[in-house]
């Protein structure tokens, strides 16, 4: 390239080491399947979002899964727009019939029976969301049991709390692909007075015990954040969605806390502490993961806290737009691109696209390159509405550009 555009090594090394850790960014979201199930899978917004985890599919005492109708579709829906998706099983009130089915005299069956949701619905894995008293004497064989039954290139997560950390041996932490750390729920309707459920302080001492105390890779560590909040009224405690609490006090949107109309007050995480969260995500750990999708506004909406988290995914990629030498128009573009740079070498070039959750999502040009100017245009069209960014390498350098599909 020309030296006008030529970032310098140091920043080229930089840039190039800054956005391999962010593709590797995951954003889990969970999509609770009892209340309108279709309509939320439709409205995930798949440019920031990696992995969908259902929530949640439990057994009867025998054993049988029997998923909700829709199951198929919804898990289609969310296929179609590139995402991973597994079955959650589990949750916090999960049946008590858990704890004989992961016994030894059951536990192969009921694995067998979990392998075949698996394959008849076509997840990309499983999710084990087990609380509490839950994570009894059989977890640990029951999740190595399930670790080697799972099919080539499926997943198994777990959602897990630092409360009870030591009950889940360092084995079964080796078998899970990565955990959803569920930083958040330090108190609740359950309490007798009010304070912060999920203060940032929460997500230092949560990650420092996974990744730290318990060694995890960086990469299996993945921060959950909370998109509801607890309110506390003389009239007895409740869980409510961020989209309720901010659609009553819309102040709440840039604040942890709010005293109600009524002298009762609601806890809960604003924008400004999701981004605080993220920041210190895309550093410390492997992703974040969201309790619940539904719970949100549409990330198109500026109260949206995945919006937020999405501002800071987004400028954590080195963006570098030299317009003089590194042409990419039109931008934003419906439908097709075109590229102009100059390089002084011959090689091989890449340009590849990514969305805002850091996931690969095109590749227009793998090939040779030769000295003097380079100009292609490429289609755009097979990509969803949103921001990506476009990564150009050469022998000589890497920059990094952001692309808007209108």
């Amino acid at each position: 390239m020309k030296r006008s555009c030529i970032m310098g090594i140091a920043t080229s090394f930089l840039l190039l080491f800054s956005f391999s850790v962010k593709a590797e960014f995951k954003v889990v979201g969970y999509l609770y399947n009892w209340s309108s199930f279709v309509s939320n899978a439709k409205n995930i917004d798949s440019t920031k979002v990696t992995h969908v985890n259902i929530a949640f599919l439990n057994p009867d005492n025998n054993g049988n899964l029997s998923p909700t109708t829709s199951l198929s579709s919804v898990v289609t829906i969310i296929h179609n727009k590139n995402l991973k998706v597994l079955a959650s099983l589990g949750g916090a009130g999960s049946p008590s019939s858990w704890g004989a089915l992961m016994d030894v005299d059951q536990r192969d069956a009921f694995i067998t029976k979990i392998i075949n949701l698996v394959n008849t619905y076509n997840f990309d894995g499983i999710d084990i969301d087990l609380e509490g008293s839950a994570i009894d004497g059989n977890y640990n064989d029951f999740v190595l049991a399930l670790k080697a039954a799972m099919p080539v290139g499926k997943l198994l997560t777990a959602a897990v709390a630092t409360s009870n950390g030591w009950d889940i041996y360092d084995e079964t932490l080796a078998a899970y692909d990565f955990i959803n750390i569920m930083s958040y729920d330090y108190c609740g309707t359950w309490s007798t007075s009010a304070c912060p459920h999920s203060p940032y302080s929460s997500a230092e001492t949560d990650i420092h015990y996974w990744k730290i105390t318990r060694k995890l890779s960086q990469d299996k560590v993945i921060l959950g954040l909370p998109s509801y909040g607890y309110s506390w009224e003389t009239g007895g405690n409740a869980l409510l969605s961020y989209k309720q609490i901010v659609g009553s006090y819309a102040r709440a949107a840039n604040q942890d806390s709010i005293h109600t109309n009524s002298g009762g007050v609601i806890y809960h995480n604003g924008i400004p502490t999701i981004k605080q969260k993220t920041t210190y995500a895309m550093d410390n750990a492997g992703g974040v993961m969201w309790w619940a999708l539904p719970m949100d506004y549409p990330s198109s909406d500026s109260r949206s806290l995945m919006r937020a988290m999405g501002e800071i995914t987004i400028t954590a990629i080195a963006t570098v737009e030299e317009k003089q030498n590194i042409l990419l128009y039109p931008n934003p573009s419906s439908t097709d691109i075109t590229l102009n740079f100059s390089t002084t070498q011959s090689g091989t070039a890449t340009i590849k696209l990514f969305d805002i959750s850091g996931k690969k999502v095109g590749e227009l040009y793998n090939g040779h390159l030769t000295t003097g100017d380079f100009s292609q245009t490429f289609a755009v069209n097979f990509l969803a509405p949103g921001i990506y960014t476009c990564v150009i390498s050469t022998n000589e350098n890497v920059a990094v550009m952001k692309l808007i599909r209108e």
